[in-house]
Order: C-alpha cells, then sequence, then structure tokens
C-alpha cells in the first residue's frame, strides 16, 4: 500500500521541518518528535522492530509533552540529552573500529553534557539543538530520496505500523552509515538554515 509510505515520508520530512526551523516555538510537539525518535531508535537496536517498539514510542512522546507543560526544568534537561543523544550516535559513525561500550560512553557523555547546558541555557541552546536535530532528520529525509528514489516501493510492508518500523529503522540505523560525510554536510547545512530562521522569526 503506496499511500502509507507517502504517509510515513509526508511525516519525517514534516517532524524535521518542525524541530529544525520551529523547535523553540513549538517546543511540545518537537520535544515529542525527539522523544519518539530516540525511544524508538534505542527499543529497535535493543530489542528489534516491531508495533509494540512504537506504541511505547508514542506513550514516551505523551509524556514529553506532559513534561513541557507542568515540568519545563525538566523537560529542557531531557530535550538537551535527546539531542545530546542524536548528535553521539552521528560522532561514533566517524570514529574508527572500537568496542561498543566506548561507543555507548560517548552517546552518553554528549547526551548530559548537553542535557546540562539545555537546562541552564535553556531557549538559546534549544534554538541551536533542535537546529541540529531536525537537520538531522531532514538530512535523513533527502538522502533517502537521493538514494532510492526509484526503488522507495521497498520500504512498503503493506501496512501503516510495519512500513514505519521498517522506513524509521532504516532511516536511523543504516542509511547514515552508508554516507556518514554527505549526512554531515546537510545535516550542518539544514541546521545553520534551521538556527537561523528561529532567530530571525522567533
Amino acid at each position: 500500500m503506496i499511500s502509507g509510505l507517502l504517509i510515513v515520508l509526508a511525516a519525517v520530512a514534516a517532524a524535521g521541518i518542525i524541530v529544525c526551523f520551529h523547535g523553540q516555538k513549538m517546543l511540545a510537539l518537537a520535544f515529542a518528535i525527539l522523544s519518539f525518535v530516540c525511544t524508538y531508535q534505542f527499543l529497535s537496536a535493543t530489542w528489534g522492530t516491531s508495533p509494540t517498539g512504537i506504541v511505547a514510542a508514542l506513550a514516551v512522546s505523551v509524556v514529553a509533552v506532559l513534561l513541557v507543560q507542568f515540568a519545563q526544568s525538566i523537560a529542557f534537561f531531557l530535550i538537551g540529552l535527546l539531542c545530546g543523544l542524536l548528535i553521539g550516535s552521528v560522532v561514533v559513525g566517524f570514529l574508527p573500529p572500537m568496542e561498543t561500550y566506548i561507543h555507548w560512553i560517548v552517546i552518553l557523555s554528549c547526551g548530559l553534557i548537553l542535557g546540562f547546558l539545555g537546562k541552564h541555557y535553556q531557549k538559546g541552546i534549544i534554538r541551536i539543538l533542535t537546529g541540529i536535530c531536525g537537520g538531522y532528520l531532514l538530512a535523513a529525509f533527502t538522502m533517502l530520496l537521493i538514494i532510492h528514489i526509484e526503488n522507495l516501493g521497498v520500504f512498503d510492508m503493506g501496512n501503516l505500523f510495519d512500513t514505519t518500523s521498517n522506513l524509521v529503522t532504516y532511516m536511523s540505523s543504516q542509511l547514515m552509515n552508508q554516507q556518514p560525510l554527505t549526512g554531515l554536510v546537510l545535516t550542518v547545512i539544514y541546521a545553520v538554515c534551521g538556527v537561523l530562521y528561529q532567530n530571525k522569526h522567533h
């Protein structure tokens, strides 16, 4: 069912645009998106892909929205943490082969550092972090179209849950690792545009 695939692709593009260009203004939604992406990426890498993982990630997104509304200090820390985890996952792609636990140390260190920066500097750092993470999502979306524009149908699994699982897993793990330099350049370009836009309009 190609329509399901188009829905997922449109959702990915919309998520990237919201986080990258409107992350501060639409903080609750941006936090929910980042929470979903990070949670699902972790669950799929640890226990494999399943509809349960999507439901769990959606549940975490709902909690993220509630935190923005009722516990902003914690929310700013967690936004920084999630952005740091995404950035750390990109950084390890450029490291030489080494033990997996070292990769996790790097990823968690990025998360904790940016988490504390997010908590203490709040709106200023949030613009930068959401610009980077939204840029990462848009870079992955762009690379998917460039590399697979002629065979996007291979990601269509026949239903929305499985298609989402298949596509998100591929974009978050395999896609960016195929051409990390291209992914980095695209992420930087989108991030700079996103931060400049937020500084001017928000």
